[in-house]
């Protein structure tokens, strides 16, 4: 018989809470997930892990849960079979899709609070850009001169484990391609905005440059479409020497207007061209109207900065094969810091979230430190360690040393416990070393430093190791303060 539920809310979602407490766990489908083929039937080593899920599509992020599971746990890698009718083999069945109920019972108020903590990073921004912003995410739309979060590449990490060229490509399964992979620049994240004579530039955290980039903006006029959003990554170099990141936003923000014919932006995607919003449109979609709009330099060598756009190449893969290729030739062209894989499906969200619809690989090496300080966090059993490597053939002041070694930094989060002298692995994006000319001392750091493992005792590496790693690698930034207090980048 029918239930009627009470008039008042109050009343009505007491009981809902209750009555949902009543609700049984079912079986949706037995036997989801099963392992068979030659890892069941074959007297000789099995070449992969044949797992056999029982649908006709799956989506992406379940498929890589599984992979990630299924190498942790067993050792082996998945071979995804989709097969509705489950397997045709002896088969092992190891996961039911079940519907669970909750444990606890609450309302959940949609406030996009996900949203408004990315909106609090926007701290260059004012009320009105941040306002613009969460308006073209409740509306799900993009109108020009009104801004947005640009969406930013997912960097995924397993706990405990590099972040390797394969382990890269083990993220993607079959249906994820084809992929577009490109390489990563190393500048700062610009928006550009165009209608008639009108152009307006943005970084991504809601600053208008406009004002700082008059060479730029000419030569988007010229472009033959009046009506656009483009995106970029706006980088300078002076005499092929690439400047970093901060080099360009420091160049942006001063405030007197410099030339700008040390930049290029290289534009990686278009999601707004003559009236029609493609951020709902596919990214291969999106590329195709990129294409359209007039941009004639496109490389991802040293630039030749009489451009200033660059239209980025990027390379199709249809499979892993092609996929690991293409990043191993990318991660290492000049001034690259990896490479951005797109899957040419993907849409663009207006939260600065990919979804893993966009994915990112960062080169990276590991060091060796000892912890000086252990660092519980709020959240009980994760810890921070404060870390350091010997100084090697490096002078440094002495109140920097602690003990024998040199302060780098601090880790990322972990709940790994480890004791004050205990060795640490740390993989770094970034090793940073300064030379101060006039007091002829250095100082170090090192970028998004992830604790890897617990190596027990033993002893740190020196600067003069990492230094290598990092030169190997393609991520040492050297600098150098002058005398006269400049900084140049070597």
């Amino acid at each position: 018989m029918r239930r009627t539920l009470p008039n008042n809310k109050e009343e009505r979602l007491d009981l809902l809470k209750q009555k949902a407490a009543e609700l049984p766990d079912f079986v949706w489908i037995p036997d989801f997930v099963s392992i068979s083929g030659s890892t069941i039937f074959a007297e000789r080593e099995p070449n992969d892990l044949d797992t056999v899920i029982r649908m006709e599509g799956i989506d992406s992020m379940l498929t890589l849960k599984l992979k990630r599971v299924l190498e942790e746990t067993l050792g082996a890698s998945p071979h995804i079979i989709l097969e509705p009718a489950g397997p045709n083999w002896s088969y092992l069945p190891i996961y039911d899709l079940v519907l669970r109920k909750k444990s606890q019972f609450i309302v959940q108020e949609i406030e996009e609070p996900e949203f408004k903590e990315k909106l609090y990073h926007q701290r260059a921004a004012s009320e009105k850009v941040l306002a613009e912003a969460k308006k073209s995410f409740e509306e799900n739309r993009l109108e020009p001169f009104r801004f947005y979060l640009p969406m930013k590449p997912t960097r995924i990490t397993l706990p405990g484990q590099r972040q390797i060229v394969d382990r890269f490509c083990s993220y993607f399964s079959e249906d994820d391609f084809p992929i577009l992979n490109s390489k990563k620049y190393d500048g700062m994240h610009i928006i550009i905005h165009r209608k008639g004579n009108r152009v307006e530039i943005w970084t991504e955290d809601g600053s208008e440059v406009t004002n700082s980039l008059p060479s730029l903006i000419k030569e988007i006029l010229k472009l033959t479409p009046s009506d656009f959003i483009i995106e970029a990554e706006l980088e300078q170099w002076l005499k092929d020497i690439h400047q970093p990141r901060e080099a360009v936003a420091a160049k942006l923000h001063r405030t007197t207007i410099e030339s700008d014919d040390d930049l290029i932006a290289n534009v990686f995607t278009c999601v707004y061209l003559e009236g029609e919003d493609l951020h709902k449109k596919t990214e291969e979609e999106r590329q195709k109207a990129l294409s359209s709009i007039g941009i004639d330099y496109s490389t991802f060598e040293i630039p030749d900065l009489k451009h200033k756009l660059n239209l980025v190449p990027n390379l199709r893969c249809g499979k892993v094969a092609e996929l690991k290729e293409s990043t191993i030739r990318l991660r290492y062209l000049p001034a690259s810091e990896g490479v951005v894989a797109k899957k040419a499906d993907s849409i663009y969200f207006l939260d600065g979230d990919s979804k893993e619809g966009w994915i990112k690989f960062h080169n990276s090496a590991t060091l060796k430190a000892r912890v000086i300080e252990t660092i519980e966090t709020k959240t009980k059993g994760i810890f921070n360690y404060r870390y350091g490597i010997l100084p090697g053939s490096y002078q440094f002041k002495q109140a920097d040393l602690k003990e024998d070694v040199i302060e780098v930094g601090k880790t990322f989060s972990t709940s790994t416990k480890c004791q004050r002298g205990d060795i640490i692995e740390i993989e770094f994006e970034t090793f940073n070393i300064t030379h101060n000319e006039k007091m002829d001392y250095y100082t170090v750091s090192a970028w998004a430093p992830i604790f890897l493992n617990a190596l027990g005792r033993g002893t740190p590496n020196t600067v003069d190791e990492v230094v290598e790693r990092a030169e190997k690698e393609h991520i040492l930034q050297e600098k150098v303060i002058t005398e006269e207090g400049a900084t140049v980048y070597l």
